[in-house]
């Protein structure tokens, strides 16, 4: 390998350097901050789990994994910018651990997070490449240039999943001499060992939100840019008819129902043939023709209920007079003392 494959690593992160002015920058036509846009703390606003919205990538990802990892999803509302004890990236990144979420009483299980850590990662960085245009600036410039963007931590390993370093064992400042012997295999492996371009060989650590990063640019470009095709080709979309206004109508009762009940004859009389139109003053007359219809039928209601309170009360009122009389009638059969 050659030591001009670091010169195709883009280190970013929050401790990196900023430079003096733009020109400085190793990249043209990159800001002089490059290196902390692309980080996961630096400020813009993201969806994530349940719709909430969060400040920073790295809070975001942490409420995913408080959400899919512990046996209380609520525990996700603790990185929401309102809580400005979690807003610090120290105490954001100790409770987000598997011990931190254990003091938390919740349990946590990583099983299910392996699975869907990659999936969360790249919904968020979608929305900072869509939303955010210095951030997609940035990574399209590294991405037309062949660049790899790392993640970089200092003190990363092999364990070491979101970001990386460079190995240094793995750096090799000459090519070494190819082998002596006609064996094609040894040459081709050789060959292949020392000549290769992919910067990712010389890296400690799996650098996943690198390659993230990548995905969604790539995938960002062939939605809104080169256009993604359609699996079903539809050669003429279907036109949508025009539908007609529908009239309907409500005929009052023949008279023959009329003469059999008084009541319903009474209701009949204030319902008047209705025309219904989808219009809007139209329909405006419309409810307010109803609502006279039924103010009617409610006063006609409020009569009858009247009346018949008022001959009830009449006929309690003669019963009452009948028993006194009759009680005056009656001789006194009291003696008295």
């Amino acid at each position: 390998m050659s030591q001009d494959l670091r010169r195709k690593i883009a280190y970013f992160g929050p401790r990196e350097k900023i430079y003096a002015t733009d020109d400085c920058s190793e990249i043209d036509g990159l800001p002089r901050n490059w290196r902390r846009v692309l980080c996961m703390s630096w400020p813009h606003e993201v969806i994530g789990p349940c719709g909430n919205v969060y400040s920073d990538t790295e809070h975001a990802i942490a409420a995913f994994r408080a959400h899919y990892t512990t046996n209380n999803p609520a525990l996700a509302q603790l990185f929401r910018p309102e809580n400005e004890y979690f807003q610090n990236f120290r105490v954001c990144r100790r409770w987000s651990t598997n011990n931190g979420l254990s003091l938390l009483m919740s349990d946590p299980d990583d099983r299910v997070w392996y699975v869907i850590r990659d999936r969360c990662m790249f919904d968020i960085i979608y929305q900072r490449v869509a939303r955010d245009e210095v951030y997609r600036q940035i990574l399209y410039t590294l991405l037309q240039r062949d660049f790899l963007p790392v993640y970089h931590v200092r003190t990363a390993d092999t364990t070491t999943y979101w970001g990386a370093i460079i190995n240094r064992e793995k750096i090799q400042t000459v090519h070494s001499v190819a082998p002596s012997s006609v064996d094609l295999d040894k040459l081709a492996d050789h060959c292949a060992s020392t000549t290769t371009t992919d910067p990712s060989t010389i890296l400690m650590g799996k650098n996943r939100l690198g390659s993230i990063m990548i995905s969604a640019m790539k995938q960002y470009l062939h939605v809104y840019q080169h256009g993604m095709p359609l699996k079903a080709k539809i050669a003429n979309v279907p036109i949508v008819p025009v539908i007609e206004l529908t009239t309907f109508s409500r005929v009052a009762p023949a008279q023959s129902d009329v003469n059999k009940n008084d009541d319903t004859l009474k209701d009949n009389e204030t319902a008047s043939t209705v025309t219904v139109e989808l219009g809007g003053s139209d329909r405006s007359e419309l409810e307010l023709s109803a609502c006279e219809s039924l103010f009617q039928l409610w006063s006609s209601d409020d009569r009858t209920d009247k009346d018949g309170i008022q001959q009830g009360s009449r006929r309690r009122t003669r019963r009452k007079t009948s028993h006194d009389g009759e009680c005056a009638s009656e001789p006194n059969t009291d003696v008295g003392g």
